[in-house]
């Protein structure tokens, strides 16, 4: 890759070409509408009709290096040339669809840690538990994939059985694109919380927490480098745009 700076981002853990390797009911995508999830159903769906060429998904890593190396984590903003950029909530929102108000996840999910053990909230709202888990209060894909892949024929659409199926579509979501981490195979249980009564998914503000963990993601990227954490296409779509006009307006200046 292209270096640019004294940062270079080598990878990122974000995995969004691997949702679309996930078939999704299209009961869950209908329970989901409204809450900004249903979204990526909607892309794989376009992609699958694709070429395979166009189903491989790719960051731009010298664009994020050159992010990394002009961000500014005081101001929570880039600076290139005389020009700030500062991605917004509304950015996010714009950019995912996700719901924009409401209490903020961070809040909804301290509750986990007051009230239910992971353990217990695993049981409860996927009516099973792994059996090595514990170990770092996370849910393997490969686990949620072999008990939830496929929603049974026999179930029926309003029981609690197939809000199982819906919760686990939302946690690769929440774990491939919108908070990845350095166990990009993975998703920390404690989402499970923010995900316990269906139709109050679309009034927590998931966009807010998105943005938060960006710039979380940066500030430890910019300190250690070379791997990012965090919706990175979120953040290089907010950018790019400016980025170009830039990019233009100094050419034109020539």
């Amino acid at each position: 890759m292209t270096e640019i700076g004294s940062i270079k981002i080598e990878r990122t853990y974000e995995v969004l070409g691997n949702i679309f390797t996930r078939k999704t009911d299209q009961n869950v995508i209908r329970a989901l509408e409204g809450t900004g999830f249903e979204h990526y159903a909607r892309m794989n769906d376009l992609l699958s009709k694709s070429s395979e060429s166009r189903k491989r998904i790719t960051h731009s890593l010298p664009l994020l290096s050159l992010l990394v190396e002009k961000y500014n984590p005081g101001n929570k903003d880039f600076v290139l040339n005389d020009v700030t950029l500062a991605p917004t909530v509304d950015d996010v929102h714009h950019i995912t669809g996700l719901p924009i108000n409401g209490r903020k996840i961070s809040e909804v999910m301290k509750k986990t840690y007051q009230n239910f053990g992971l353990k217990k909230l695993c049981e409860e709202l996927l009516g099973k538990v792994p059996n090595n888990f514990g170990k770092k209060d996370i849910l393997q894909f490969t686990w949620l994939k072999e008990n939830f892949m496929i929603v049974p024929h026999d179930v029926e659409r309003d029981s609690p059985i197939f809000e199982q199926y819906i919760r686990t579509y939302v946690l690769y979501v929440i774990g491939l694109t919108l908070f990845p981490t350095s166990s990009p195979s993975s998703v920390h249980t404690s989402f499970l919380e923010c995900l316990r009564v269906i139709g109050e998914i679309k009034d927590l503000n998931w966009s807010s927490g998105v943005l938060d963990f960006i710039h979380t993601s940066l500030e430890k990227c910019k300190n250690k480098g070379k791997t990012i954490e965090g919706s990175t296409y979120t953040l290089l779509l907010s950018t790019d745009i400016t980025i170009e006009l830039l990019i233009l307006h100094q050419l034109l200046l020539r």
